[in-house]
């Protein structure tokens, strides 16, 4: 497992250096942060989950004129797919389905997903509601007529999924207990609203 994870580390650490962009160079730095946490930190023992801050609802989007009706993985087959980066992770099938033809990939830099389907690059996005509504604000030019996006649900989310961990108890308790209190004052919907309104 060690030789594995310092592999990993050196790597991330050759990539970095040759990173062409500072998006790139953020990417590769916050992998290997990664890494090392999970060296420094490993969560096997002594880890306390907290309440979750987000509950992601991902789903797949196309343009409503392209008419495709996406209910199975097999309806993915001969469509172009961009997904958030771990997708493939949480949705094996249907990411499966799609990288038959060579035509499923991930990104981080989910402000592109937007693009590219507005582009007719793709033919789907799979991401997040809110992320994508966030990121297809920014994509359409003022003055711009928003196309018709069709949104398939096809995704059952568990929300256990997306629970923070901690190394202390104390930590985690404070954590609840403080998104306890900006779920109910409002100021958690009210974060919601002013990112994506």
């Amino acid at each position: 497992m060690l030789a594995i994870i310092i592999f990993c580390v050196f790597a991330e650490i050759v990539t970095l250096r040759h990173a062409s962009s500072m998006t790139k160079y953020i990417s590769h730095a916050s992998s290997l942060i990664g890494i090392l946490l999970l060296l420094l930190f490993p969560l096997a023992q002594g880890a306390f989950y907290g309440n979750p801050p987000v509950i992601y609802d991902n789903v797949l989007f196309s343009l409503a004129e392209k008419n495709l009706q996406i209910t199975t993985p097999i309806d993915l087959i001969n469509l172009s797919v961009v997904a958030f980066q771990g997708a493939r992770k949480r949705y094996p099938t249907w990411a499966d389905a799609a990288k038959k033809n060579g035509h499923y990939f991930e990104t981080s830099q989910q402000h592109l997903q937007s693009k590219m389907l507005l582009a007719g690059r793709v033919d789907l996005v799979l991401s997040d509601r809110t992320i994508f509504k966030y990121f297809l604000r920014d994509a359409i030019k003022d003055g711009d007529v928003q196309p018709s996006i069709n949104v398939h649900s096809v995704f059952t989310e568990d929300p256990m999924n997306y629970r923070p961990v901690f190394h202390s108890r104390k930590i985690r308790d404070d954590f609840n207990a403080g998104l306890a209190q900006l779920i109910s004052t409002g100021r958690h919907q009210e974060l919601y609203d002013y990112y994506t309104k």
